[in-house]
């Protein structure tokens, strides 16, 4: 699992939100409480793509392109 966080494609996602939150909140706030805030949208966006990184993708892949069960 450890292995998977460390993956070249989740740290370039972390690190362009990470980048793009610590831009806007110095930008927009002033306090904690707000730079909290504005932090949760960007957590939400950071999960899709680790959820379908850890997610079973190999499996549904498959069935795409028009497998029968």
């Amino acid at each position: 699992m450890v292995r998977r966080l460390l993956h070249p494609f989740v740290l370039v996602v972390s690190a362009i939100l990470l980048a793009g939150y610590a831009y806007i909140a110095a930008r927009l706030t002033s306090t904690a409480p707000a730079r909290a805030a504005l932090a949760a949208p960007f957590i939400m966006v950071w999960i899709l793509p680790v959820v379908y990184w850890f997610g079973d993708r190999d499996r549904r892949a498959g069935c795409m392109s028009g497998c029968r069960r």
